[in-house]
C-alpha cells in the first residue's frame, strides 16, 4: 500500500456506483427528459461574461448592478423593484468586502 492506494480504491468505488446508477437509469421506465431551459443558462453565462468585460471599464459597483439585472432576467416572473434593491445591496457589499475590506486590486467605480 502506497500513498495513492486509498484515492485509487475510492475512485474505483465511485466509478462502480456511477455505472450502477447509469445502468438503472437506462433500464427503468420513468418520465421523459425535459427540454433544456436555454434562457436561464444563457443569461447567467452572459452576466458572468459581462462582469469580466465590464469590471475594468465601469468598476465593481456598477458591474454588480448590471449583472444582477441580466441574471434576474433569466426568471420568467421578474420583480424589477426587488431586483433593483438586491442589486444595490449586492453592489455595496461587494465594494465594502472586496475593495475596502480585502484590498483587492479592482476599481470600485469607473475611471479609477
Amino acid at each position: 500500500m502506497g500513498p495513492g492506494y486509498f484515492p485509487t480504491i475510492l475512485s474505483y468505488v465511485i466509478i462502480a456506483i456511477g455505472l450502477i446508477i447509469a445502468l438503472r437509469g437506462f433500464t427503468l421506465d420513468g418520465p421523459s427528459i425535459e427540454r433544456i431551459p436555454l434562457r436561464p443558462i444563457s443569461l447567467v453565462v452572459i452576466s458572468i461574461l459581462a462582469f469580466g468585460f465590464m469590471i475594468e471599464i465601469i468598476g465593481l459597483a456598477l458591474t454588480t448592478i448590471l449583472l444582477t439585472f441580466i441574471a434576474s432576467a433569466a426568471r420568467k416572473e421578474v420583480n424589477w423593484r426587488e431586483t433593483a434593491i438586491l442589486s444595490i445591496i449586492l453592489a455595496v457589499m461587494c465594494v465594502v468586502v472586496f475593495v475596502y475590506g480585502l484590498s483587492q486590486p479592482m476599481p470600485a467605480w469607473w475611471g479609477r
